[in-house]
């Protein structure tokens, strides 16, 4: 994938923007293009701002679960056999 970026000076009350390149899959732009609409925003402010929404909750997640971190598969009363088969599913992937 290439990029190219360039810095855009704003004024002082607002942080410089870094101008960008990218090239993504045509149903993907199609898709998010049909949401900026909606939304009444151009295509790089929507997408500018799936980017810092994703960031927030990437940065929330991290609060709870720590990469590496083992945590306890919890049990509906009856459902033994289930959570012993998600549990194995769960150590499978992590080999």
């Amino acid at each position: 994938m290439k990029t190219v970026t360039k810095t855009v000076s704003r004024t002082a009350k607002q942080p410089a923007k870094t101008r960008t390149s990218i090239r993504i899959d045509a149903k993907v732009y199609e898709e998010a293009s049909k949401l900026a609409k909606a939304d009444k925003r151009n295509f790089s402010q929507y997408v500018e701002l799936a980017l810092d929404y994703y960031n927030q909750q990437q940065k929330a997640l991290a609060q709870y679960f720590k990469p590496g971190a083992s945590y306890p598969v919890f049990t509906p009363h009856g459902q033994e056999a289930m959570a012993a088969k998600l549990t194995e599913l769960l150590e499978g992937r992590s080999e």
